[in-house]
């Protein structure tokens, strides 16, 4: 069981919480024909589907002007975007968060009452799933990296930074601690020298069965970044799109997914010599 905890930088006052910690609905998968139904998904798992999570709080006092403030900070909050936080209840460390807008915040209170305002937070979903700890780039700060989670400590056993350098395949191991596929994935590539240029990069997650490659040289000191989440491949170094020569494999439509548990690698560059990095940047992905 979770809590509902906070959204942007406003965290709900604590009193006599009420939130909706259900499921949420998932989107259709039957159409009607002339004679029956039709599961038009078959057996892939449905996405979930736009929902509103309502958080209600009870402000109480024995003075309104005590939870005067903290009433006033929330209105401010109506119409806007950005992260809202769940904590888990067994371990207070465990958070997630999702995007989501905060729609508005219904508050009825008696004229007679100024010591008690219910007031319910209905926040409109835009994420697939709830976001746990951050890996790669997110986890990892630089001087050269704006992808730094600062919300979450520093831990660079989760930089998921690996080398290749020739042209054969270069193995190695991923991790998804959450319970569901990651969807939204950043693969930074990097040539920072070569001898004898590649032909072609493959990058296949060979557990979940999908990937992608890119059949030319990439260019030395750019960095070539595919965003499986904005499903967009730059060069981050000029800022050009790198789609010419862009294909999948396997399972096309999540192009690099991250299945629970260990995830295996292989990254293959035939006729490479020479020295690359291949980093991989995602949160966690809980239901």
């Amino acid at each position: 069981m979770y809590e509902l905890w906070k959204f942007r930088d406003y965290e709900f006052p604590p009193a006599e919480p009420l939130d909706d910690v259900g499921t949420g609905p998932s989107q259709a998968s039957m159409v009607a024909t002339t004679d029956g139904y039709f599961n038009f998904r078959g057996n892939e798992r449905a996405p979930r589907r736009i929902n509103t999570l309502v958080a209600r709080r009870t402000l109480t006092s024995e003075d309104c002007a005590i939870f005067g403030d903290v009433y006033r900070d929330l209105r401010t909050e109506r119409g806007q975007f950005g992260r809202l936080w769940r904590r888990w209840l067994d371990d207070r460390a465990r958070v997630e968060w999702l995007y989501a807008k905060l729609g508005d915040a219904t508050a009825t209170r008696t004229l007679r009452d100024f010591d008690t305002l219910p007031v319910n937070m209905h926040f409109e979903v835009a994420s697939q799933t709830w976001s746990g700890y951050p890996w790669g780039l997110y986890a990892t700060p630089s001087l050269s990296n704006p992808y730094f989670d600062p919300e979450f400590q520093v831990n660079a056993s989760r930089a998921n930074t690996f080398n290749f350098a020739s042209a054969i395949p270069a193995g190695f191991t991923i991790e998804n601690e959450g319970n569901t596929t990651v969807r939204e994935v950043l693969v930074s590539i990097l040539v920072s020298s070569q001898t004898t240029p590649m032909s072609s990069i493959t990058v296949n997650n060979t557990t979940a069965g999908a990937g992608f490659f890119i059949n030319q040289a990439l260019p030395v000191g750019q960095f070539i970044r595919v965003d499986t989440g904005k499903k967009s491949i730059r060069n981050s170094t000029t800022g050009d799109g790198f789609y010419t020569n862009f294909g999948y494999v396997g399972a096309a439509e999540l192009w690099f997914p991250v299945v629970p548990g260990t995830n295996t690698i292989v990254v293959s560059t035939p006729s490479f010599s020479g020295v690359g990095t291949i980093s991989f940047s995602y949160y966690d992905a809980h239901e």
